[in-house]
C-alpha cells in the first residue's frame, strides 16, 4: 500500500540557548585556550571596554626550541574567574560575539589536540536536552557552524607546528610551569 504523504526526516542543529554556562568559568581545565593573535586582539578588546584590569592569560600548549634557549607559544590559556569579561549579564549576550576566539564559536565542541579528540561539553543546555540525538547523530551536521570553528583552529595548530619545525628543526613540548617567561616567543611573530 502506498502512502500519499511525503516523509521528510528533520534534523535538529545546534541553537544557543543563552543559558551562560559557556562564559562562566570555575575550573582550569574550563578555561578557553587561545592563539596568540587572538590573545593580543582580546587585550585590545578590552582595552577599548574599559575592562583591561580583568583580562589575563597563560602559556598553554610550548615548545622549547633553539637548543632550549627559547619558548615558542602556540596556545594561551585565558585565565577567567566567574563570568568573561566580555559576557553582558543583562542581554545574556556576548560583547564582541562577531570576533569571538575560536573555542568560543566552536563551543559546545572542545578540541583537544594532544590527544586528537573532539569533546562535546555536557555543561551546555542544549547538548544536556539533546543528548541522545547527538549520540545518533553526525556531529558536523549537528554542529554546522561549530565545526567549521573548530576545523579552522585544528588547521591552524597543525601550521604553527610545522612552522616551528620548520624553523628549528626538532621540537620539545614543555609544560607550561616549566616556562621561562622571559624567553616567551609567540608562534605568529616567528
Amino acid at each position: 500500500m502506498l502512502f500519499p504523504y511525503r516523509c521528510i526526516v528533520m534534523s535538529k542543529t545546534f541553537t544557543c540557548l543563552r543559558c551562560d554556562r559557556c562564559c562562566y568559568f570555575v575550573c582550569e581545565q574550563e578555561l578557553p585556550i587561545v592563539f596568540p593573535y587572538e590573545k593580543r586582539f582580546l587585550i585590545e578588546k578590552a582595552r577599548e571596554l574599559g575592562i583591561s584590569g580583568k583580562i589575563s592569560f597563560k602559556p598553554y600548549e610550548v615548545y622549547r626550541v633553539n637548543e632550549g634557549r627559547e619558548y615558542v607559544v602556540v596556545a594561551y590559556k585565558w585565565i577567567i574567574r566567574g563570568y568573561c569579561p566580555f559576557y553582558d549579564k543583562t542581554s545574556r549576550a556576548c560583547k564582541i560575539h562577531q570576533v569571538k576566539p575560536l573555542s568560543c564559536r566552536m563551543y559546545p565542541l572542545i578540541l583537544n589536540v594532544t590527544h586528537n579528540a573532539i569533546h562535546v561539553s555536557e555543561a551546555c543546555c542544549w547538548v544536556r536536552n539533546n543528548l541522545n540525538y547527538i549520540l545518533s547523530s553526525n556531529p558536523a551536521d549537528v554542529f554546522q557552524e561549530e565545526i567549521k570553528a573548530l576545523l579552522e583552529a585544528y588547521i591552524l595548530f597543525i601550521n604553527y607546528i610545522n612552522l616551528i619545525k620548520d624553523k628549528y628543526g626538532d621540537l620539545e613540548k614543555v609544560p607550561p610551569e616549566h616556562v621561562k617567561y622571559s624567553k616567551l616567543i609567540d608562534v605568529d611573530k616567528l
